[in-house]
This record gives C-alpha cells, structure tokens and sequence, in this order.
C-alpha cells in the first residue's frame, strides 16, 4: 500500500512540477506553448525531412501529445491509468 501511495504521489508531484515549470517557461519568454512549437516546426520538419535521424523522425512524425491542448491532462490520465493497471496487476487473484 506505501508503494502505491508514493507511486501517486509521486505522479501527481511530477505534473504538478511540470506545469508549473512550463507556466514560468511562458512567462519568463513572453511567449506561449503554441508560438513556440510554430517557431521550432521548420527545423524539426528538416529533421523528418532529412531521414539522418530514422527514429527522431517517426517520434516527432507520431507525436500527438505534446501538440494537443489538453496535454497536461491527457498525460496525467495516462500516467495515472498505468499506475493503476501495475497495482492491479499486484492484487492477488481470487476464485
């Protein structure tokens, strides 16, 4: 039960420092999460472009999450669904 508690606790804790660091990222630039996804799209569609990188390419090709504008919540729900199904996994099986 203690390794389930801090595993959550753990979760929650890294999100809620994630957020908060994206938050003053914002605020330090002056610019918002999707201004600065625009400005790095060319060199990344290089990157794709190029094939020097086969599997950067497909992880970038792929990436849904970090575009979406409810990536926070979207990766806590994964992260949090996954938690689970390991602790449900630990549960003893009963006839």
């Amino acid at each position: 039960m203690i390794t389930a508690v801090d595993g959550l606790q753990a979760l929650v804790r890294g999100h809620a420092i994630g957020e908060l660091a994206r938050q003053e990222a914002v605020r330090h630039a002056g610019v918002g999460v999707q201004r600065r996804m625009d400005a790095r799209a060319p060199y990344l569609d290089k990157v794709v472009e190029s094939w020097r990188h086969p599997l950067l390419a497909r992880v970038i090709r792929d990436a849904r999450l970090p575009h979406a504008a409810d990536s926070a919540d979207v990766g806590f729900e994964m992260g949090l669904e996954r938690l689970l199904d390991g602790r449900e996994a630990d549960l003893p099986v009963h006839p």
